[in-house]
C-alpha cells in the first residue's frame, strides 16, 4: 500500500516547522564576537492553520461567486426561453405550450 499524500495544509505546516527548526539552529549556533547576544522573541505569530484558512476562504469565495453567476445566467435563460415559447414567438418541433 502506498504512502498517504499530504494535503496542502499539511505541506504548509511541514514547511513552517522546517523553517522554524532551521531558525532555531541558527539561533543556537555560537554567536560571533561582533554580534550581540540579544534575541528577539515575537509576541504574536499567526498560526499556520489560521493563515491556511484565510487563503482557502478567498478561493472558496471566488468559487461560490462563479457558481452563483452561472446559476443566475442559466435560470434567466430558462425563463426567457419559457416566455418565448408561451408567447409563440419561438417554436420547437415536438414541444407545445
Amino acid at each position: 500500500m502506498g504512502k498517504k499524500k499530504k494535503s496542502l495544509q499539511e505541506k504548509k505546516i511541514s514547511d513552517l516547522r522546517r523553517a522554524l527548526a532551521q531558525a532555531r539552529q541558527v539561533a543556537n549556533s555560537k554567536p560571533s564576537e561582533n554580534r550581540s547576544t540579544f534575541s528577539y522573541i515575537p509576541t504574536h505569530t499567526p498560526s499556520p492553520i489560521a493563515t491556511a484558512f484565510k487563503t482557502e476562504h478567498g478561493i472558496l469565495r471566488q468559487d461560490i461567486f462563479k457558481i452563483t453567476l452561472l446559476t443566475i445566467a442559466i435560470l434567466t435563460s430558462q425563463f426567457i426561453l419559457l416566455f418565448l415559447l408561451k408567447q409563440h414567438l419561438v417554436s420547437i418541433p415536438g414541444i407545445s405550450y
